[in-house]
């Protein structure tokens, strides 16, 4: 080991500059007594204070070289330490297996996440939190792949309510309009919920009403007057359809939206109401001939004998 005195500290180890430093001890019950007094010390106790008046600076100034040398033997350390802790988590970051899944297999876990968003109903399409907006936020990569793939735009949920406050009518035209934009033509499902007394004149409507011929599937949760917010609209590719009125009333029969010119392709009717005796369930104007589901639809024994028919 190298001499302490000629080198800050030994090439393999340092060790001696971790070995403690022996000092004498002076401080004697007489002494602590002295030192509560003001009485002189005794005459044989004289020449050993006069050394460690004599020594002591020599050695606190060895203790604060050894201080020195070791503080910056310390900060050597930690900073190799956080050195390793980087090359540490990058390696760890480049060697993810998200780095190395194909844009395939990612394409379909996206869809996983957004069907699952739309079946949940928790979120609104616009909100920032949203799987599109999520997953096309993390990186370039994520992002370029989400904004070309048209299935993730294809599940457009509105729920009017909870963009009520935090969303002006100018983002919420945009944010629909990227929908249809990066849904490249693709068919949509699409949610319309609210409790508002209506929603006809919601600024949104206007940049919604484009897409309106490529709706596949579209569910209406909407008071009976806001219903009028889709009228005058061809719904060429509708298969699906849900109206799950959320006010108790009786269904408005002049509603061109259930008229058959206007979805000649439905294939499913829903509906969360009472018929009572079936006559009022008939009498919507529908497709009934071309239906292959009826679901959800509260009609008792004579009202489904009448459908049947």
């Amino acid at each position: 080991m190298a001499d302490a005195t000629n080198a800050k500290y030994c090439t393999n180890c340092a060790v001696s500059l971790l070995q403690p430093t022996e000092v004498p001890k002076t401080r004697t019950d007489h002494v602590e007594e002295l030192l509560r007094q003001n009485h002189p010390p005794l005459d044989v106790e004289l020449s050993a204070f006069r050394e460690v008046v004599e020594t002591t600076p020599a050695a606190l100034e060895a203790l604060d070289l050894k201080i020195a040398q070791a503080r910056e033997l310390l900060e050597n350390l930690l900073s190799a330490r956080q050195h390793a802790q980087s090359h540490f988590e990058d390696a760890k970051s480049l060697l993810h297996p998200m780095r190395s899944i194909p844009n395939e297999l990612l394409a379909k876990i996206f869809s996983h996440c957004i069907m699952k968003s739309y079946k949940s109903k928790d979120l609104d399409a616009l909100d920032p939190r949203a799987a599109p907006w999520q997953l096309s936020g993390v990186c370039r990569r994520w992002r370029n792949l989400a904004i070309n793939l048209p299935q993730l735009w294809t599940h457009l949920l509105l729920d009017f309510d909870k963009q009520r406050g935090h969303i002006t009518g100018r983002q919420c035209a945009y944010k629909v309009g990227l929908f249809g934009e990066r849904s490249r033509g693709f068919p949509m499902s699409v949610y319309l919920g609210s409790t508002m007394d209506d929603v006809t004149n919601y600024p949104v409507l206007p940049s919604l009403e484009v897409s309106i011929p490529r709706w596949e599937s579209l569910c209406v949760d909407l008071p009976r007057i806001s219903l009028q917010c889709l009228s005058g609209n061809s719904f060429s590719n509708l298969r699906k359809l849900a109206f799950y009125p959320n006010e108790e009333s009786q269904w408005d029969l002049d509603l061109d939206i259930f008229q058959p010119a206007r979805v000649p392709a439905l294939r499913e009717f829903g509906a969360d109401t009472w018929f009572p005796f079936g006559e009022p369930l008939i009498s919507v104007p529908l497709p009934w001939a071309q239906l292959t589901r009826v679901f959800d639809i509260l009609v008792d024994t004579d009202g489904w004998i009448i459908l049947l028919k």
